[in-house]
């Protein structure tokens, strides 16, 4: 943020932002809890509609049993089951693949980062299929959420489940 070619010299300390296309990145990533939300309160059904059975992972039955409140992180809305972050942050990193850069179209525009689709909807028609293929990692690790949440591997296989998705092979 302190680069001249992102932001300029305010009061004081302060800085203000300048750059329109990490201010178009801004946008986006204020939207990233209240997707993490979403994610992480479908997460359970989703893969249990797979033929998983969410509730009996030991490490989703520990997390469940030391806390009373089930909330999502974010939003804090009533969830069925507390997920470990190592299953569910993979998935949001999968989101990217829902980003573009739009090239400007006019002399003075400037690049930009928006969805290629809106997340939401999108995620209604493809999230069932995305978590099908993404759990596949869960055996391989076993059930860790530690282990799955710190291989590159994990979010890679995210990001490719939905790119997948964005081609039509569900």
């Amino acid at each position: 943020m302190s680069l001249d070619g992102v932001s300029s010299q305010g009061k004081g300390y302060q800085r203000e932002l300048s750059n329109r296309s990490v201010y178009s990145a801004f946008q986006i990533a204020v939207q990233l809890p209240r997707l993490y939300d979403y994610i992480y309160a479908a997460f359970p059904k989703l893969y249990n509609k797979n033929g998983g059975s969410y509730g009996k992972i030991n490490a989703v039955k520990s997390l469940n049993r030391r806390h009373n409140s089930h909330m999502a992180p974010y939003g804090h809305e009533q969830v069925e089951y507390l997920s470990p972050d190592g299953f569910i942050t993979p998935l949001v990193y999968g989101l990217r693949a829902l980003m573009t850069i739009e090239q400007p179209q006019k002399p003075n525009d400037y690049p930009h980062v928006v969805w290629s689709q809106d997340p939401v909807p999108w995620l209604d028609q493809h999230l069932t299929s995305i978590i099908k293929r993404y759990v596949t990692i869960f055996t391989p690790w076993g059930y860790d959420p530690q282990k799955i949440g710190k291989s590159i591997g994990s979010y890679q296989n995210a990001l490719d489940d939905y790119k997948l998705a964005l081609a039509g092979i569900e």
